[in-house]
């Protein structure tokens, strides 16, 4: 993501609002999502490395609110109420390089590990089967995840730019119920 200027806000459709502290730390949240799953990150510009723009990110997640929420019979429910949600946190840390392809456009990867701690064992029949949530809530299960991406930004219209990412998740060890 390109840099803000220092005391500027930033946000997408489905992106995080960003805030750029000073010209290196940028901090960022899911304002809406704040609510339901408190969740921060900071991210670090450091030295280009072999012409690549360089950052580190670092984020915690604590998704013990959202899923007391859907832990209910009815509507709305996605996990039964037979199970004790206990609480959770995780913490992400990812290395990022980014080449600017011209002006307007660049590419990022971006590689990661995440460890989660769990205040009790979690009964796998807790998950929630849906496909973006499902793999996002497994590091709970097994304690850690590993994640590899590439994502390509740029400006269609002066105040109109675009974000396609692809990632992946690994769960070392998570088996499905």
């Amino acid at each position: 993501s390109e840099n803000l200027p220092k005391g500027k806000f930033k946000t997408g459709l489905f992106q995080p609002l960003r805030y750029d502290l000073s010209e290196n730390i940028e901090i960022s949240t899911h304002p809406v999502l704040m609510f339901f799953i408190p969740n921060l990150a900071v991210q670090k510009r450091h030295p280009s490395w072999a012409g690549l723009g360089l950052a580190s990110r670092h984020s915690l997640v604590v998704p013990t609110p959202l899923l007391k929420l859907v832990t209910k019979k009815g509507v709305g429910g996605f996990i039964s109420p037979e199970f004790n949600i206990p609480f959770m946190i995780s913490f992400k840390n990812e290395i990022k390089l980014k080449r600017e392809l011209n002006d307007s456009w660049d590419i990022t990867g971006k590689t990661g590990l995440t460890i989660a701690y769990s205040s009790e064992e979690l009964d796998e029949r807790t998950t929630i089967d849906l496909p973006v949530v499902f793999q996002r809530l497994g590091v709970f299960y097994n304690g850690y995840g590993a994640n590899f991406g590439l994502d390509f930004t740029g400006t269609l219209l002066p105040k109109l730019s675009i974000l396609t990412d692809f990632d992946m998740l690994l769960l070392p060890g998570f088996r499905e119920a």
